[in-house]
């Protein structure tokens, strides 16, 4: 416990230096002083080429050009007017005169483009002369490194697009190489930094799933390193390091298709016990099916990567929208996991929806805050990793302790039982004895006593399954009920029994050990009322399965007490043996159910026993006893 402590600290300590780092960098930007460049002239259509190849940049005498009359103003930057089947267009202005010590254009282009500077090509960006495949280079922010003999002189700029979009996102910027490059670092750093930390976060979770083998933490695994990349791909710093649009563009694309299909997973494995999980195992196929057929089909330019991202963020809307309502009706249910996730998802919706409307519709350019809701829903899923860990590793030490248990029963019961057996024996040949009955009985007494006890150790020391078969619980729990009515008992003990079903409810159990549990806590219960009192069954159906409360007007039992009553021999009574309850946990446990115990002193007691409809375990073919008779499962 101590060592997973230990990681918990240093994942919370890293996560908050990463908070304090993000903000402080955010708040230490500056922007480099930058020139928008607003005044542009456009032209559809390629330019002519003359005998030697060269393009015929204005119409004279000698040369077929393009005359400034055919030049139109452009009073915007994307889809100008008279597009028709052109996918090439022409836009140029004249640089101002002003002296730059190492001037730059900072540019946005749909999609492919060639900057030319006093008719001298000084950068292209993709295939611009290929008619035949062009594949599609995205559109992070470009640097164009310009001659330094440019002031006043005439840019132009070549541009193909072969999707509905063409031109520039905004006006193209001038301002200094090296202050730019500077400016960007710092804007953008804290959002590098972020992606690294869901790749540590990811890589770190990886640990408790080799020591556990928890199928959560694999998930969440590749759910962070995923969208870790993701946030990486989507900073323009990366493309000074290393300057591949298509690398970088397709590494975006498979690291938000594999993160989202690892979410799905990670949400339905941390919440498998419900049966509204149905509809979220088709969506991570879906979304693994989909990138597959979509990207192949984008690399090998079947597909335009614009259009199948439109349909896959359609696709994300659905997502989002089927996650919400599933995680929604788990939180009704009082799901505190589901309630913390919820929270997240939300978030994260809200932040990712305002990003893709922007790029789908409104083209606003607003800044992506899709990664700051990303950062609240990994800390939320955190959260309940943490306490999902927390329970297991209480549950291991709770295994462990009833091993060692049986263990210990073992040996106890083979050295002791053969010795009650001949004592067991002569005492009952003492009882014929007129002068020796007086004692006989006390201590017939006290050895069936131990014999209880042993029993009970054999039972923590089975490794045999339950048997699980088709039974009425309803039948189970009034034949314990009626048991208990039947015996006299100094004190009135007033036994209530609430059903809110009229049919019979059968689950899928081994009716005699849950009646062995029924009978452990209605025993406890009424040895709580010496004085007399009420005592309520009541049994609710649920969605998943079924709740049974039991409720007493007892002594109570004291809060700090109750983390400890399923330990084995510990006990709260004189003559306790500490071990009934320890056997009703394990016997719930191996029902795949769960038993849970809400108290207040000299208020009462109130005893939860939560169990599935269907069982755990792989349910036989064939026909199955139901309560003595038979019926076809």
């Amino acid at each position: 416990m101590r060592r997973w402590s230990k990681f918990i600290r240093i994942f919370i300590l890293f996560a908050g230096v990463v908070c304090i780092g993000f903000l402080f960098i955010r708040a230490d930007a500056e922007i480099a002083d930058r020139l928008p460049l607003t005044e542009w002239e456009y032209y559809w259509g390629d330019f002519p080429i003359g005998s030697d190849g060269d393009l015929q940049w204005e119409s004279s005498a000698d040369q077929e050009g393009i005359h400034d009359s055919h030049w139109l103003p452009a009073q915007q930057t994307m889809n100008l007017p008279g597009r028709g089947d052109w996918n090439v267009l022409w836009l140029r202005t004249t640089l101002p005169a002003i002296s730059w010590k190492d001037p730059s254009l900072i540019i946005q282009i749909y999609e492919n483009f060639k900057v030319y500077v006093n008719e001298q090509l000084v950068y292209q960006y993709g295939d611009v002369d290929n008619r035949g495949y062009n594949a599609y280079q995205g559109t992070p922010e470009r640097v164009v490194l310009l001659p330094a003999e440019q002031e006043g002189g005439t840019l132009y700029i070549k541009i193909y697009s072969g999707s509905p979009n063409i031109g520039m996102l905004d006006y193209p910027e001038l301002t200094g190489y090296s202050d730019y490059i500077l400016s960007l670092h710092k804007q953008q750093a804290a959002r590098f930094i972020l992606g690294c930390f869901y790749i540590i976060a990811g890589l770190l979770s990886l640990y408790p799933f080799y020591k556990l083998r928890l199928k959560p933490f694999l998930s969440f695994g590749g759910f962070a390193i995923s969208f870790g990349l993701y946030t990486i791909c989507r900073t323009t710093i990366i493309y000074f390091y290393y300057d591949n649009p298509q690398v970088w563009m397709y590494l975006e694309l498979v690291s938000l298709i594999a993160g989202m299909a690892s979410a799905i997973i990670l949400i339905i494995q941390l919440f498998e016990d419900s049966q509204s999980v149905r509809p979220m195992k088709w969506l991570w196929k879906v979304h693994l099916l989909y990138g597959l057929v979509y990207i192949s089909s984008a690399y090998i330019g079947k597909v335009h990567l614009l259009t199948g991202l439109f349909y896959y963020q359609l696709l994300l809307f659905v997502t989002m929208a089927v996650t919400i309502v599933y995680l929604s009706i788990l939180s009704f249910r009082r799901n505190r996991e589901a309630q913390i996730v919820l929270l997240g998802t939300v978030c994260f919706s809200l932040a990712g929806s305002i990003d893709i409307l922007d790029s789908m519709f409104f083209g606003m350019n607003i800044p992506s805050i899709s990664y700051l809701g990303m950062l609240l829903l990994v800390l939320c899923l955190v959260i309940v990793l943490i306490r999902k860990s927390f329970h297991m590793i209480n549950r291991l030490r709770y295994t462990e302790k009833l091993s060692l248990v049986g263990q210990l029963a073992t040996g106890i019961a083979h050295e002791i039982r053969n010795p009650l057996t001949v004592i067991s024996g002569n005492l009952q040949l003492m009882n014929k004895q007129p002068n020796k009955r007086d004692t006989v009985p006390l201590m017939l007494e006290e050895v069936n006593r131990i014999n209880e006890i042993l029993s009970e150790l054999l039972y923590l020391s089975r490794t045999q399954p339950p048997t699980f078969e088709k039974y009425d619980l309803i039948l189970v729990l009034k034949s314990v009920v009626a048991l208990f009515r039947s015996q006299s008992t100094e004190q009135p003990i007033h036994i209530h029994f609430r059903n809110e079903e009229e049919e019979p409810l059968l689950i899928w159990c081994d009716a005699n050990r849950l009646k062995q549990v029924f009978v452990n806590i209605l025993r406890n219960g009424i040895e709580a009322m010496p004085e007399g009192g009420n005592m309520e069954v009541a049994v609710l159906r649920e969605r998943d399965g079924v709740k049974i409360q039991f409720m007493d007007e007892g002594v109570g039992i004291d809060v700090n007490d109750l983390p400890s009553l399923s330990m084995p021999f510990f006990t709260t009574k004189a003559n306790g043996t500490g071990l009934g309850l320890a056997i009703s946990h394990k016997i719930v446990e191996e029902h795949g159910g769960e038993l849970g115990m809400f108290s207040r002193p000299q208020r009462g007691t109130m005893v939860v026993i939560k169990l599935p409809l269907r069982s755990r375990v792989k349910e036989k073919q064939g026909s199955l006893p139901i309560n003595g008779r038979t019926s076809q499962s």
